[in-house]
């Protein structure tokens, strides 16, 4: 029984990290689909409203940094909010949001701490926008992040789109993608080129907002649950780097 036991997380474990991958590589070589990609600029009236969603908690060292670069995306001004859901009153997070004076900016400010599920959960419903975008407090987006994955929501089918994050250095700005991430992104360019895209980044991706449903309080992966159930509701989560 414990041979059996053993062999079998072996296998498990081997399939996880090398079978698959190969799998993977082999579909995306031979059965690739093609992912729709908009490269025509997106006429100004028809960009739908954007709510960035932010999840924060005890983010004082970095929150006014993270919003300074939110306000500098080239997405157009009175079409895109910001909301910082603050997960309990425990540093001067929340306060340092309250300094920004900016309409575009709106805080949440939840007195106890009780996961990042509830916070988005509550935090969701008071967005305005057709489009809610993710990200971390310690994520910093190029400007023109937030607009190339709102292009392809001008696609019906299209529910969710999930961007590459790159890990760098705070002090050298260097790229330090390790091993453990470049195979990540690896799988998630394959996994999108057939179509069968599993999670999204959690700190860069875009879903329609009339699909998202509250998650469950201990959740601890949310950007996987959120992203296997937009294709629980028949629509499409595609990959852009």
């Amino acid at each position: 029984m414990w041979e059996f036991i053993f062999w079998s997380s072996i296998v498990l474990t081997a399939y996880t990290y090398f079978i698959y991958p190969l799998i993977l590589g082999f579909l995306c070589k031979y059965m690739q689909k093609d992912q729709v990609f908009e490269k025509d600029r997106i006429r100004l009236f028809e960009l739908p409203m954007v709510s960035l969603v932010i999840a924060a908690y005890r983010e004082e060292k970095v929150i006014l940094e993270r919003i300074q670069n939110a306000l500098l995306t080239k997405y157009p001004a009175d079409r895109f909010e910001i909301l910082i859901g603050c997960d309990g009153n425990e540093d001067t997070t929340g306060e340092l949001v309250q300094t920004i004076d900016d309409s575009r900016v709106r805080l949440f400010q939840y007195p106890l701490r009780r996961g990042k599920a509830s916070v988005l959960n509550d935090t969701v419903p008071e967005a305005k926008g057709e489009i809610l975008v993710f990200s971390d407090a310690n994520t910093m987006m190029d400007p023109d992040a937030i607009g190339k994955l709102v292009r392809h929501f001008q696609y019906h089918s299209i529910g969710g789109v999930c961007g590459q994050l790159i890990l760098t250095d705070p002090s050298t700005g260097k790229n330090v993608d390790g091993v453990y991430w470049k195979y990540e992104n690896y799988l998630k360019r394959c996994e999108a080129q057939l179509g069968s895209l599993l999670g999204v980044n959690g700190a860069i991706y875009a879903i329609r907002k009339e699909l998202y449903q509250p998650i469950p309080s201990n959740t601890i992966i949310d950007d996987f649950l959120i992203g296997m159930r937009i294709h629980l509701q028949d629509k499409k989560l595609i990959y852009d780097a």
